[in-house]
């Protein structure tokens, strides 16, 4: 059992120096919102009489804060004439292609080639045509499109704040508020694989891992009473998450209301959880150490395939296993995480080993100092002999 936790654990492509391993269980978190939404979609509650229904977006928005702020982070401690190297851009295309296309195609494939399987979804040629170009989303695979469109856009939102704006911090807060703005003054587009809708959230992400990275490497001490106040307003603002769940919010309010109330304020949850992300990460670690807690970071490291399989798993238990309620509920977590790890093994990780296009040399020379804490004098020195650098766990 412990080889198998350190191999989950063990990413390729990772290293001391730019984990942080409480969003590995940020991560865990985000798939058990969308999981427990739609188990009580099939009135599978863990509870039972409290419903998750609705709260899936709520994952999936923390999803995309958590992938801006990582894919931005790589990028901000380098200088300009590294962002114009060919090799850089051809290294991080090739990462965000094997994190995401292979468990992807694989699960189109398997709807393709099993159409009258009750458990999966049916994907005729026509729909996995339009789904493998990024055309379309069904079901669970709508937000891939979505963020694969801001992979696009991720590059020219790093020379925004490196290049054009050189990394001040009051410049690039005011555009980013102004273009956030003005993304939510937008009339969303109706597509349902659209980025435009989820922008804000993006841009958010991204701003929150510029405000990270600057209070790190201009060393800006933060007192432990100022710590102490991000601790608890993280603390507060995750609970207010929840309780803007539609069960919470119809009992709050003493009346129901629909399951997609909150589904419309999509920049309102982008910016709750990009606060909360800052305010946990400069707390004083209550949060940090729970979030670290190897069976949340399995989950987190493992969420993409339980993202993908979780609903199959659910049609499954529903029409097959003749148990109802909080037991179905054990049930399908039990065998999603199973087989979601084995995804993982099988899918998902040796995809990541594949490196088409290495580093470009002047790249590897530098060693980006930690996300989390400024570089030690072991890790300076390492840095000045040209250690490699290795990339944060979801990058």
């Amino acid at each position: 059992m412990a080889h198998l936790i350190d191999r989950l654990l063990r990413k390729p492509g990772t290293g001391p120096n730019t984990q942080i391993d409480s969003l590995d269980g940020l991560r865990g978190v985000a798939v058990l919102f969308v999981v427990f939404s739609h188990l009580s979609g099939y009135h599978m509650d863990l509870l039972p009489g409290w419903s998750w229904s609705g709260a899936g977006k709520v994952g999936v928005w923390l999803f995309f804060v958590l992938s801006s702020f990582l894919l931005t982070s790589q990028f901000l401690h380098r200088p300009p004439a590294e962002l114009l190297s060919l090799g850089l851009w051809l290294h991080y295309a090739q990462r965000r292609f094997f994190r995401v296309f292979p468990l992807y195609c694989v699960a189109l494939l398997v709807g393709f080639l099993f159409p009258a399987t009750p458990y999966l979804l049916a994907f005729p040629t026509r729909q996995l045509l339009r789904h493998l170009t990024l055309q379309d989303g069904r079901s669970i695979f709508w937000s891939i499109p979505v963020e694969f469109k801001y992979y696009f856009l991720l590059p020219l939102v790093v020379a925004a704040i490196v290049i054009l704006l050189s990394r001040r911090l009051w410049p690039v807060l005011l555009t980013g508020a102004g273009v956030v703005a003005l993304c939510c003054g937008l009339a969303p587009e109706l597509s349902r694989v659209s980025l435009r809708p989820y922008l804000p959230i993006f841009l958010l992400g991204s701003l929150s891992a510029f405000v990270h990275w600057k209070l790190r490497a201009d060393a800006i001490a933060i007192g432990r009473r100022i710590r102490v106040v991000l601790e608890f307003a993280a603390a507060a603002i995750f609970l207010g998450i929840l309780a803007m769940t539609p069960r919470a919010w119809s009992i709050l309010l003493g009346a129901p209301i629909p399951t997609d109330y909150f589904h419309k304020d999509i920049a309102l949850f982008g910016l709750l959880w990009s606060v909360f992300l800052l305010s946990y990460l400069h707390g004083i670690g209550w949060i940090e150490r729970a979030l670290c807690w190897p069976p949340l970071r399995i989950l987190g490291v493992i969420s993409f395939s339980v993202y993908i399989w979780h609903m199959p798993v659910i049609r499954f238990v529903a029409h097959r296993v003749p148990i109802d309620g909080p037991a179905q509920a054990v049930t399908v977590l039990a065998l999603t995480t199973v087989f979601s790890t084995c995804s993982y093994l099988m899918i998902e990780k040796p995809f990541l080993k594949i490196a088409w296009f290495g580093r470009p040399r002047h790249v590897q020379a530098r060693c980006s100092r930690s996300l989390t804490r400024p570089a030690s004098a072991t890790q300076e020195k390492e840095i000045a002999a040209g250690a490699n650098p290795r990339l944060s766990p979801t990058q």
